[in-house]
């Protein structure tokens, strides 16, 4: 009796040694796609772990991914890939599959894992999942992307080119601690460095990236869909990246026209996309009305802690370029470093700003503790340029400090916000340090003191007071919606 038991354990441990040993398989490269594509190919339909090691080639081919894997390359002492894929269009594709009739959802797909691999020239993306219960992306190098039909990306997660799938993109997507260089690569009409949309109830996390010279958006999520309600349900969470723009304008795959850093928001849905946040990123909008970051209809959601520096050095048909762009209700906007750094003596945007609360329907919102810079080279007022623009209503602009030379440190166009104790000791503005626009009306403005303009609507013959308050050693003055000075008011 013990010595039968003694042989099924026997066997038992050596069919599981050989079980487990399938699970896993090592593909060398040759540098010849006849060779390597199906190698790679092979390994990934049969393996659930695929080591690759080496260099390889894939020419214009791609390798499918239908069902779980993890592939993962090879790093050297410093934990930089040396697994170099070179070639290869839509490299690692796992594709999105047809939506069901009436919405149903598809059955749960792969989750999927590609780490250490430098990519090298791949034709339109490296990476393209359009097919996943999870995605983690990490620490990839991907240089050299060629446009293909004019389009280009690092990193893609996405069922866009099916449409709207549901149940086709689940669960958890991160992408951390790649690097996205799109030097050299040239003009793109649709060019994203990270892109994550057409999702069906994630979480998105995007932790620890480079991205370099994209021509369009750096990181765009967009579009993310639940099964209830049409919202995202897990949160998206955007921190510690860095990000340096493309300085190439115009482009047409953002809705500015110009590369932008983030941007999260609904592209095509018009659907609301829940908890997100924006934090510690180190962002260069080198367009010519480049945004750092751009949240449209992405209520409640927190920037805060970011680094941006908004530049210009083209000439260009004008626009708007600012730090932060916010289009929702409730924002949060805290602790940030904006610099304006505009490098032509004469700027070419319409407006040149640290953070844009751009939307007259947005309600609430908290902008504070931000430090915003105007560059030396705003010397005289050659254009319009402000620190903080408030267009919606009811929110908070508060111990703010605003540094340099400007036309003003606050803009306000609604009613109802508070503006209170800003640090304006630094800035020198050249029509006023607060301004309220034509329909601001019933705001709070508290602080040590400066100058005001304070517009007045007109109604027909009728002079309408803007019931805004001022407390504080102010200098204020009232004009009409002309422009046109009225009277100096105590």
């Amino acid at each position: 009796m013990k010595v039968k038991t003694l042989f099924v354990i026997l066997v038992f441990l050596f069919t599981g040694s050989a079980f487990a040993a399938q699970k896993s398989a090592r593909v060398v490269g040759t540098g010849d796609p006849a060779s390597d594509v199906p190698k790679v190919q092979l390994a990934v339909d049969s393996h659930e772990n695929v080591i690759l090691s080496g260099s390889f080639n894939f020419g214009t081919a791609n390798v499918v991914i239908h069902g779980s894997v993890k592939i993962h390359g090879e790093t050297d002492k410093a934990g930089l890939p040396v697994t170099v894929i070179h070639g290869g269009t839509n490299t690692f594709y796992a594709p999105a599959p047809s939506a069901l009739p009436g919405g149903a959802l598809v059955d749960p797909g792969p989750v999927i894992e590609i780490k250490d691999i430098h990519f090298d020239g791949a034709q339109m993306t490296p990476i393209n999942i359009g097919y996943a219960g999870g995605v983690e992306i990490k620490n990839t190098k991907i240089t050299n992307v060629i446009p293909l039909y004019g389009v280009q990306a690092g990193i893609f997660v996405s069922t866009i080119m099916n449409g709207q799938v549901p149940g086709a993109i689940t669960g958890l997507i991160a992408i951390k601690d790649n690097e996205v260089d799109f030097t050299g690569t040239g003009p793109s009409s649709q060019s994203l460095g990270v892109g994550i949309s057409y999702t069906s109830g994630v979480t998105v996390e995007v932790k620890g990236n480079t991205v370099r010279e994209v021509p369009g958006y750096s990181v765009l999520i967009g579009d993310l869909f639940t099964y209830e309600n049409s919202k995202a349900n897990g949160g998206v969470e955007v921190k510690d990246n860095k990000i340096s723009t493309a300085s190439t304008t115009p482009v047409a795959c953002t809705q500015n026209g110009a590369p932008d850093g983030i941007f999260v928001g609904p592209v095509f849905s018009g659907q609301e996309i829940l908890n997100v946040s924006i934090k510690g990123n180190h962002i260069e909008a080198n367009g010519e009305y480049s945004f750092g970051v751009a949240l449209i209809m992405t209520p409640a959601a927190t920037v805060t802690n970011n680094e941006v520096v908004v530049k210009d050095g083209h000439d260009g048909a004008g626009g708007i370029a600012a730090g932060v762009v916010y289009m929702a209700d409730d924002a949060i906007v805290a602790g940030n470093h904006i610099i304006i750094k505009p490098s032509l003596a004469s700027p070419v945007a319409d407006w040149y700003g640290g953070v844009g609360i751009m939307d007259y329907w947005s309600k609430g919102g908290t902008i504070t503790r931000n430090r915003i810079t105007f560059d030396e080279s705003y010397i005289e007022p050659l254009h319009s340029n402000g620190a903080i623009l408030m267009l919606g209503s009811g929110g908070t602009i508060s111990s703010n400090r605003i540094e340099g030379f400007g036309q003003t440190a606050v803009g306000v166009f609604s009613g109802g916000s508070l503006i209170l104790n800003n640090d304006l000791e630094n800035f020198s503005s050249w029509r006023a340090d607060v301004i309220f626009a034509p329909g601001a009306s019933n705001n709070l403005l508290v602080g040590k003191g400066g100058t005001v303009l304070d517009w007045y609507a007109v109604e027909g013959e009728d002079r309408i007071e803007s019931g805004n308050v001022f407390i504080g050693d102010w200098d204020a003055a009232v004009c009409d919606a002309a422009g046109e000075y009225w009277a100096y008011r105590p």
